[in-house]
């Protein structure tokens, strides 16, 4: 797979920095075309300059529509014989690991994560988020050690075959994950290869996020298959296996102990949040945006003064929508 040609589809939600990061360093991705699939506030104008004559793409919309639409709006761009890598706008990508994961694509292995390891410089609860991060870790790579279906965002990298549009749902990557099952292949967990994003910097926010996160599992574990995709799903039905993964946690991390129940209230609040928002069929596909740990003064210094203007608003960029699918 390594050989076929390469796109990496880039989501960004009012983060303007996010953008022009990726325009900046798009050379260090080690791609050959780049979708940035932006919404919210951005001087597209600017944007513009400096894509021009690059393989950059620009899909900007104003409003926010939701991810699984923002999804289906970037993947309506992958052409037939290209590797996907898609990749949430917060995620820090080093030089060099995008061509890796293509590498772990096989005939077998359809979609592969790599892992993902949080920032955390915004105090005490993102803290406690980078333990959360490190104890899903520490799951998916038992998942992976027993060659069980999982799921995971932020960055994944897929067969043209498996980027379909998704139904209207809350976490689209998990239903990317399941395409690549339901057309036969494996997930693979790359562990060694390593990238970043932002720890949100309050309870709040991180409330908000594990909510979110929670409730896209509740929806998306009503199939038997899809049962133990979280560490909370496995540990009301297979509560020996949670506490092994727990325990592995603990030996690999002694030094986020002290994070631990924190943690474990946090999760276990959400999850019963998210039941109880399903029940009262409460939506939450375009969610409120979770503050993240501020970007490093090194790379907020290249966002110029353009970036921090008046931003340009819809109808200034004409925008393709693709299609949704259907409902499942």
């Amino acid at each position: 797979m390594a050989n076929r040609p390469t796109v990496a589809l880039v989501f960004s939600y009012g983060a303007p920095s996010d953008v022009v990061h990726y325009v900046r360093s798009f050379e260090e991705l080690g791609v050959d075309r780049l979708v940035l699939i932006a919404e919210g506030d951005l001087d597209v104008r600017q944007v513009e300059r400096e894509i021009r004559d690059r393989p950059i793409e620009l899909v900007y919309q104003a409003e926010r529509r939701g991810k699984a639409r923002a999804f289906n709006a970037g993947v309506a761009r992958v052409r037939p014989d290209e590797i996907v890598f898609a990749i949430s706008g917060d995620v820090r990508i080093p030089p060099g690991l995008l061509p890796k994961l293509a590498c772990r694509l096989t005939d077998e292995v359809g979609l592969v994560l790599p892992r993902i390891r949080q920032t955390a410089t915004g105090g005490f609860w993102s803290r406690v988020s980078r333990a959360m991060w490190e104890v899903r870790d520490t799951f998916l790579a038992e998942k992976a050690d027993r060659g069980e279906f999982m799921v995971g965002g932020e960055v994944q990298a897929f067969r043209p075959e498996v980027a379909v549009p998704v139904s209207e749902s809350i976490n689209e990557d998990a239903f990317s994950c399941d395409v690549a099952r339901c057309l036969g292949y494996r997930i693979g967990y790359a562990r060694d290869l390593v990238a970043t994003n932002f720890a949100p910097v309050s309870l709040r926010d991180l409330w908000v996020q594990r909510l979110r996160v929670n409730l896209g599992h509740v929806e998306f574990g009503v199939i038997p298959e899809r049962a133990t995709i979280s560490l909370g799903s496995t540990l009301l039905r297979r509560p020996a296996r949670a506490v092994a993964t727990l325990g592995r946690f603990l030996r690999e991390h002694p030094g986020e102990a002290g994070y631990l129940p924190f943690a474990a209230l946090l999760e276990v609040g959400s999850v019963v949040a998210a039941h109880a928002r399903r029940a009262a069929a409460r939506e939450m596909r375009v969610w409120p945006m979770a503050a993240t740990a501020p970007r490093p003064v090194a790379e907020r210094s290249k966002v110029d003064a353009a970036a921090e203007r008046p931003p340009v608003r819809a109808g200034l960029l004409k925008v393709g929508e693709s299609r949704l699918a259907q409902e499942r």
